[in-house]
């Protein structure tokens, strides 16, 4: 976990000297939180799509089904990258896949694109 410290805390000092809370990759907009998942995902591990769990145990209370549902993803993400367990940190669609899977995440997120295009 120190080392994922000292990945946080690299990107959180670049942030401050370059006075905005958000980089750029190509021109696209990668919030604190975003680099912060892309840069240490080998670290904390990968979810494994778990985070989508949450989709078939969203109407039913973690009372009724105990540990099977997943906690929330940002939520794990405020938990693993932050230490922090009073705060939720949503990540976009692409930095919920990449939590997810990984860069294989990429293409998970194309086809649950194409899925949720089709709904």
């Amino acid at each position: 976990m120190a080392d994922t410290k000292n990945v946080v805390s690299s990107i959180k000092d670049r942030a401050d000297t370059e006075g905005k809370w958000y980089t750029e990759l190509s021109g696209y907009q990668l919030q604190f939180r975003d680099e912060t998942v892309y840069a240490t995902h080998n670290q904390i591990g990968l979810a494994y799509g778990n985070t989508y769990l949450n989709i078939l145990f969203f109407p039913f209370s973690k009372n009724l089904v105990g540990d099977i549902k997943p906690d929330f993803l940002d939520k794990q993400v405020g938990n693993d990258y932050f230490n922090r367990d009073d705060i939720g940190l949503p990540l976009n669609s692409m930095g919920e896949s990449f939590f997810n899977f990984g860069y294989f995440g990429c293409l998970v997120f194309i086809v649950w694109g194409f899925i949720m295009a089709r709904i």
